[in-house]
């Protein structure tokens, strides 16, 4: 019998007890809310929606004004704007125009963050295969 093989590939999807506790930090700082319905009375579905739209145009907002008006950098910050720009979500940054004027500026914090940086890499994979499995599957 052959043993089983052991992947040197990193995960497709985070732990569920990630996902979850991602999830229940949300909740408990009201930042959603939890919404549960059927489908056809035998399918389950969970939506997280948004509870305030000015909490991520808030988030948005202290974002560009990092990139775009050269504001003071904080940590926390300049680790998500990493993690966004290698992700490939840089439209969340820089959604107009303005992109040009913060590329600079973007490579700055980019080389000044180099595990985040690492980090988003790796999440661009993982959504990557995620996509692949997908596509192939016809999920």
């Amino acid at each position: 019998m052959a043993s089983p093989r052991v992947s040197d590939e990193p995960p497709t999807s985070p732990p569920a007890y990630v996902v979850t506790a991602a999830f229940d930090g949300l909740l408990a700082k009201r930042l959603v809310p939890k919404e549960g319905r059927r489908i056809l009375g035998a399918f389950g579905s969970i939506r997280y929606p948004v509870t305030d739209p000015a909490v991520p145009a808030a988030l948005r907002g202290k974002l560009a004004a990092m990139l775009l008006q050269d504001r003071e950098r904080d940590e926390r910050t300049a680790v998500l704007i990493t993690m966004l720009d290698h992700t490939g979500l840089r439209a969340v940054l820089l959604p107009d125009a303005n992109a040009s004027s913060a590329e600079t500026r973007l490579a700055v914090i980019d080389e000044e963050q180099g595990s985040a940086a690492a980090l988003g890499e790796a999440v661009r994979t993982a959504l990557a295969a995620i996509t692949a499995v997908i596509a192939v599957s016809g999920l």
